[in-house]
């Protein structure tokens, strides 16, 4: 299961005003370009996406909580097909070896399709829950991250949190000393043991129904 980017993304760019030697009168464009520079200018920062989220203890929880539960449905759809097509094959054995009245072939043979047919919407039904709450295990993440990064702004006093990942890196080249991934990585996590230890993320969590 692929994360997908999370942090909103800006995009700075650095104007570049051209200079004379000689002495000129200041052009509207030189101006415009000027004053877009000094606007975009500021405290700069960003992190890496990637880093961050497999670092996340949230993440690693919930994470493996959906992947044990994959494989759990998985088996059960298996030994759910396996069971069906063993039947249907002992069933084929007895038509051939004319164990069986033509009525009673039919019926059973009806029996059968209505039986793979349930299958296969079942299958369809948990794998949408499956999908459904990966969504909602992302959203829940994501929350959580971004909740975090404007209260932790609001003492670090970025004018742009950047943000980086494999899949659509903007940051070409950047300054490690702007690299605030594990700063947060290390904040988030102290938050999540904290707000584990006294409960608020039981609902995140699905400790009610452990329980």
């Amino acid at each position: 299961m692929k994360l997908k980017p999370i942090i909103a993304l800006f995009l700075a760019t650095a104007a570049l005003v051209a200079c004379n030697n000689t002495p000129s009168a200041t052009t509207a464009g030189e101006t415009a370009a000027t004053e877009e520079g000094a606007r975009l200018s500021g405290k700069i920062a960003f992190v890496n996406n990637d880093t961050l989220i497999n670092n996340y203890k949230l993440y690693k929880e919930l994470s493996a909580k959906l992947e044990a539960k994959s494989e759990k449905v998985g088996k059960e759809l298996d030994s759910k097909s396996r069971s069906l097509q063993s039947r249907a094959a002992q069933f084929n054995d007895k038509i051939n070896k004319g164990l069986v009245t033509r009525a009673q072939a039919e019926e059973q043979g009806v029996k059968l399709q209505n039986e793979q047919q349930y299958l296969l919407e079942y299958r369809d039904k948990v794998l949408g829950e499956l999908e459904e709450e990966q969504v909602v295990m992302f959203n829940n993440i994501w929350n959580n991250i971004t909740e975090y990064l404007a209260e932790y702004n609001k003492t670090a006093g970025y004018d742009l949190i950047l943000n980086q990942n494999s899949a659509t890196n903007t940051i070409l080249i950047g300054n490690p000393s702007m690299d605030i991934t594990m700063q947060v990585v290390d904040a988030l996590n102290k938050k999540f043991d904290e707000d584990k230890a006294s409960g608020k993320l039981d609902d995140i969590l699905g400790k009610s129904q452990d329980k």
